[in-house]
C-alpha cells in the first residue's frame, strides 16, 4: 500500500510542476506568474497533507485498521489521562464555585453583583466589560441591524447577485450612520480615504506609517475628549473606539494588497471596493478579521442560491450560538471569576485547587465568549456565500504558544503573518531576522490592543514562548539528535516526553493569558503563589548593623512542638555612628595644613577608610566609611599662610659696549605678595589717623558739618547739594576728581592671583592713587593734623595679597603722602539713592575707603571696605 501512495505522490508533484511551468510561459506578467505559483504551492501543500493522512490511514494510524499503531498510547492509558483531565477540571471548577460563594457578600458590596434572571437564586458577575458591553449593544441595536443585513443580503442574492457587494456597502454605511452618527461615519470614511490616498504611492513602508499614525490618533487625549463630546453616553464613545480600531486593520489590509498588485489588477482594488470591504457590516464593529484578497475573491464568486440550504444553516447556527451564550452565562453565574480577579485578597487566600479552577474558568470563559462574538458574524458570512475564518479552538486542547496563535483568532493570525511576519523575513531568514520579525509582530499586537503596560508584558511573554518553542523544534530537528532520540527512546516514551514538555509550555501559556485577561497584578499573584509561596518567608526589619543574630523555627500542634537547630548570621555593616569633627593645627603653612580628628567606634562595622574632600574655596570635609556607608562631618575652612614669590627666573644680560651691560628680567610667575610697600603695611599693621579712629570707635563721622548733614537729611554743603540735584559737576574746590569711569577701572579684578597655595583664599583689591601738584584743602573737611589735600589724577591696581584671618585686614601703604578727596559717583538711574565714595588717608600712611549710602527717607549707612 505504501509504495503505491509514494508513487502517487510523485506523480501528483510532477503534474503540478508541469502545470506551473506551462502557466509561467503563458503568463502575461510576472505578477500573474507569482500569484499562480502561490495558488499551486497551496494546492501542493493540501495534496501533500492528504497523502500524509492517507498513508497514516493505510498504516492503521488514524482511522483504524488491522495494522498496529505504535505512535499511540495504550487505550487504558489514554482513558486514564482523559478521566484525570475531566475530573481535575470539574473539581477545580467546584473549588472556584466554593470560593465565589464564600466571598459573595464581599463581592456584592464592592462591585455590585447583578441579580440573576436566567438562573433563579444565583447572582451574576458583571465585571467582564467586553461581555456585558456587547450583550447590551446586541440586545438594543446591533442584532437588529445584523438581521437587516441578512435580509438585504438574501434579497440581493436572489434578485441582483451581480450588485450584491454594492447593496451590502450601502446598507453598511447606513447602519454606521444610524449607530455612530454623522461624525462617527465621517471619521471612518476619512480613515479609508487617507489610507487609499497613501496607497497610491505603492510603498508598503509608507502605508504602514500611515496606518500607525491613524491608529495613534485613538490615544491622543485631546482627540479622545473631543470625540466623547459627540455622544451622550460613554458606551457610545467606546463603540466608536472599538469600530475604528478594527477598521484600521481593514484599511491596512486593502492598502498593502493595493501596493503589492500590478496595474492589471487595479480595477479590482478601486476605492469603491475598498468602501465595500470597510463597511461590510457583519465584521464592522468587532471582527473577525478577513483579508481583502479573500473577501474580494469570495464576493465576486457567484454561487447557486438555495433558500432551503441557507435556512438550515441559519437554524443550526442560531442553536449553536444560543448554546454557547447559555454556557457563558452559566459560568459567570456559578463563578465570580472577574470580580475575584479584581480583588487581590481572595486570590491570595484561595487554595491551589481554587486558584487553578479560577484560571481555567477565566480562559475557558474567554474562549466561549468569542465563540459567541465571532460566531454571529461568521454565521452571516456563511449566509452571504463567504467562507469565514475558523472559530477559536478550545483552550484546554492547546499545549503551545504557536498553536494558540494559529487556532484561536485565525483572522488576526493570517493578518499578522501575511502583512508583518513574512514581509520582515519570517522563519526563512536568519536567526536574528526571525527574532526581529517575531518581536515586531507581537509589538504591533500589543499596541493595537491598547498599548497598556500589561499588554506589553503579555506580548513579551508570548514572544518569548514562541521563540523558545521554535528553538527547541530546531534543535530536535537536527538529524544527529533525531537519530539519538529514535535509538534510545521508543515512540511511546517520546510521546510521553512530548507531553511533559508541553505541560511546561501550557502552564506558561495560561500565565500569559491571565496577564492579558486580568492585568499585571493577577499574573504577579499567580507567579508568587505557584513559584514563590512554597517557601514561607519572614523579614526581620528592626535590627542593628554588624550584629550577630540567631534564629530557629518551632512548629507546634496539639501533641507538642518541634524546634529546629539555630542558625546564626551577622548583619551587614552600616554607616559609622556618632559625629566626626575635623580640626586644623595652627600655624598653617603656605603649602600644607595639619589636620586631626577623633577615631570612631567599630560598632556598625570596621572603619575601612577616611576620605578627605578639599574644594578650591578652602573647604575641607572628611568622612569615615565602612562597607555599609559613610559618615560626613561639617566642612572646615582653612586659609593658607602667605608665601614669598616663586618662579623667579635669572636675569638676561646683554653686552652693549665695553662699559655698558643691558640687564633684563621678568617678574616672578607666582608673585604671592605684590610689593614691598604692601608687605610693610601688612607686617607693621599700621593704624589710621587718630581722628578717623575716633570716628570709627564712637560711630561718629569725620567732621561735624557732615554729621549734621546726615542727621538732618541734608548734604554737607549747599553747593554740593545743588550739583547733585541738578546733575552738575562739584565745585572747583573738588576738581579735578576721579570720574565714575576711573573708579570702575580702579575696581576691576586684580591682574594677579595667588596660585601658589594649596588652599586658595580670598584677596583684597586696593587703590594706589598717584599724586600731582598740591592744592588747597577741600572745603567742608577738617584738615587739622593732616597734610594738604592733593588732586587725584590717575588710578592703578595693586596686586592681591593673601590675608589670613577675617575680611577686615589692613589695606595698602602708599609711602608718606597724605591724601584727602571726595570721588563723585553717578546716582542710580531709576531711584533716589545716592552713593558717595570718599577716600581718606591719615598721617600714618593708611588709605581707608568709606561709602555713604544716602536716601532722602532712610538713615545713612556707613560701610567699611
Amino acid at each position: 500500500m505504501r509504495p503505491n501512495l509514494e508513487y502517487q505522490t510523485q506523480a501528483w508533484l510532477s503534474k503540478i510542476r508541469k502545470q506551473e511551468f506551462e502557466y509561467t510561459k503563458k503568463a502575461s506578467s510576472r505578477e500573474d506568474a507569482r500569484n499562480h505559483r502561490q495558488v499551486v504551492i497551496n494546492a501542493t501543500e493540501t495534496q501533500t497533507r492528504t497523502i500524509y493522512f492517507l498513508s497514516r490511514e493505510a498504516a492503521g494510524g488514524v482511522c483504524g485498521g488491522a495494522a498496529p499503531r505504535p505512535m499511540l498510547l495504550p487505550a487504558w492509558e489514554t482513558r486514564l489521562y482523559g478521566l484525570l483531565a475531566v475530573g481535575s477540571h470539574l473539581y477545580a471548577f467546584y473549588e472556584a464555585h466554593q470560593v465565589s460563594r464564600k466571598y459573595e457578600a464581599v463581592m456584592d458590596r464592592k462591585f455590585g453583583l447583578e441579580p440573576g434572571t436566567l438562573f433563579q437564586g444565583l447572582k451574576k458577575d458583571p465585571m467582564d466589560f467586553e461581555w456585558s458591553y456587547w450583550i447590551e449593544w446586541g440586545r438594543e441595536r446591533i442584532l437588529w441591524l445584523l438581521a437587516g443585513h441578512l435580509l438585504v443580503s438574501q434579497v440581493s442574492r436572489l434578485l441582483v447577485e451581480k450588485y450584491k457587494p454594492w447593496c451590502l456597502m450601502v446598507y453598511g454605511m447606513a447602519a454606521c450612520w444610524l449607530l455612530l452618527g454623522i461624525k462617527g461615519f465621517a471619521v471612518i470614511l476619512l480613515h479609508a480615504t487617507i489610507s487609499f490616498a497613501v496607497a497610491q504611492f505603492q510603498l508598503s513602508l509608507l502605508t504602514w506609517l500611515c496606518s500607525l499614525i491613524l491608529l495613534s490618533t485613538l490615544r491622543i487625549p485631546a482627540v479622545e475628549e473631543a470625540k466623547r463630546k459627540w455622544y451622550d453616553t460613554e458606551n457610545e464613545y467606546y463603540l466608536l473606539l472599538f469600530t475604528v480600531s478594527v477598521r484600521c486593520l481593514f484599511c491596512t489590509s486593502f492598502s498593502l494588497e493595493y501596493c503589492w498588485h500590478g496595474p492589471a489588477q487595479k480595477s479590482s482594488h478601486s476605492f469603491l471596493w475598498m468602501l465595500a470591504y470597510v463597511f461590510y457590516y457583519p465584521t464592522f464593529h468587532n471582527g473577525p478579521l478577513v483579508n481583502f484578497d479573500e473577501f474580494s475573491k469570495q464576493m465576486r464568486r457567484q454561487e447557486a442560491f438555495s433558500l432551503k440550504t441557507n435556512l438550515s444553516v441559519l437554524i443550526v447556527g442560531i442553536i449553536r450560538i444560543f448554546f454557547w451564550w447559555f454556557l457563558a452565562e452559566l459560568m459567570i453565574h456559578l463563578m465570580y471569576i472577574h470580580a475575584l480577579y479584581s480583588s487581590a485578597p481572595p486570590l491570595e487566600a484561595a487554595s491551589y485547587w481554587a486558584l487553578g479552577g479560577l484560571a481555567l474558568a477565566q480562559v475557558l470563559f474567554f474562549y466561549v465568549k468569542y465563540l459567541v462574538l465571532y460566531g454571529v458574524p461568521a454565521l452571516l458570512l456563511q449566509m452571504d456565500g463567504l467562507k469565514p475564518p475558523a472559530l477559536p479552538c478550545c483552550v484546554s486542547l492547546m499545549h503551545s504558544f504557536t498553536k494558540m496563535w494559529r487556532s484561536f483568532d485565525v483572522g488576526l493570525h493570517r493578518f499578522l503573518v501575511r502583512y508583518i511576519y513574512v514581509p520582515m523575513g519570517g522563519s526563512q531568514s536568519s536567526l536574528l531576522g526571525t527574532l526581529f520579525s517575531t518581536a515586531l509582530t507581537f509589538a504591533f499586537v500589543s499596541y493595537w490592543h491598547g498599548g497598556q503596560s500589561y499588554l506589553w508584558y503579555w506580548g513579551a511573554l508570548n514572544w518569548l514562548g514562541v521563540i523558545v518553542e521554535s528553538g527547541v523544534k530546531r534543535i530536535l530537528s537536527v538529524s544527529v539528535i533525531q537519530d539519538l532520540i529514535e535509538r534510545f527512546f521508543s515512540p511511546r516514551i517520546r510521546r510521553r516526553l512530548h507531553a511533559v514538555l508541553a505541560s511546561v509550555s501550557t502552564s506558561m501559556l495560561i500565565l500569559s493569558n491571565l496577564v492579558f485577561l486580568g492585568g499585571n497584578h493577577v499574573g504577579k499573584i499567580y507567579w508568587n503563589r505557584i513559584f514563590v509561596e512554597g517557601v514561607q518567608t519572614f523579614t526581620d526589619t528592626v535590627l542593628s548593623p554588624y550584629t550577630f543574630y540567631s534564629y530557629y523555627v518551632q512548629a507546634s500542634n496539639v501533641h507538642g512542638f518541634t524546634r529546629s537547630a539555630s542558625v546564626t548570621y551577622r548583619t551587614k555593616s552600616g554607616a559609622p555612628p556618632g559625629s566626626l569633627h575635623l580640626n586644623p593645627v595652627s600655624p598653617v603653612s603656605h603649602h600644607s595644613v595639619l589636620l586631626y580628628w577623633t577615631s570612631l567606634s567599630n560598632d556598625s562595622g570596621p572603619i575601612e577608610k577616611y576620605i578627605l574632600t578639599c574644594t578650591s574655596l578652602g573647604d575641607l570635609q572628611p568622612c569615615a566609611c565602612t562597607s555599609g556607608g559613610c559618615l560626613k562631618s561639617q566642612p572646615v575652612t582653612v586659609i593658607t599662610a602667605q608665601a614669598p614669590p616663586e618662579g623667579l627666573h635669572p636675569p638676561m644680560i646683554e653686552t652693549i659696549s665695553s662699559t655698558e651691560l643691558a640687564v633684563e628680567w621678568s617678574p616672578p610667575e607666582k608673585p604671592n605678595e605684590p610689593s614691598s610697600e604692601l608687605e610693610r603695611a601688612l607686617e607693621h599693621d599700621l593704624e589710621p589717623s587718630s581722628e578717623l579712629e575716633r570716628a570709627l570707635e564712637h560711630d561718629l563721622e569725620p567732621s561735624s558739618e557732615l554729621e549734621r548733614a546726615l542727621e538732618h537729611d541734608l548734604e554737607p554743603s549747599s553747593e554740593l547739594e545743588r550739583a547733585l540735584e541738578h546733575d552738575l559737576e562739584p565745585p572747583s574746590e573738588l576738581e579735578p576728581a576721579l570720574e565714575p569711569s576711573d573708579l570702575e577701572r580702579a575696581l576691576e579684578p586684580p591682574p594677579y592671583e595667588n596660585t601658589n597655595s594649596r588652599l586658595r583664599t580670598g584677596s583684597r583689591t586696593t587703590l594706589a592713587l598717584q599724586p600731582t601738584n598740591p592744592r588747597k584743602p577741600t572745603s567742608g573737611m577738617d584738615s587739622n593734623s593732616r597734610a594738604p589735600g592733593r588732586t587725584l589724577t590717575a588710578s592703578t591696581l595693586l596686586s592681591p595679597c593673601q590675608v589670613q584671618g577675617s575680611s577686615t585686614g589692613q589695606i595698602t601703604q602708599n609711602a608718606a603722602i597724605v591724601w584727602r578727596a571726595i570721588l563723585p559717583v553717578s546716582p542710580p538711574k531709576n531711584g533716589n539713592l545716592l552713593d558717595l565714595l570718599q577716600l581718606i588717608s591719615g598721617n600714618d600712611g593708611h588709605l581707608d575707603i568709606f561709602i555713604w549710602q544716602y536716601a532722602f527717607t532712610n538713615i545713612p549707612k556707613v560701610a567699611n571696605l
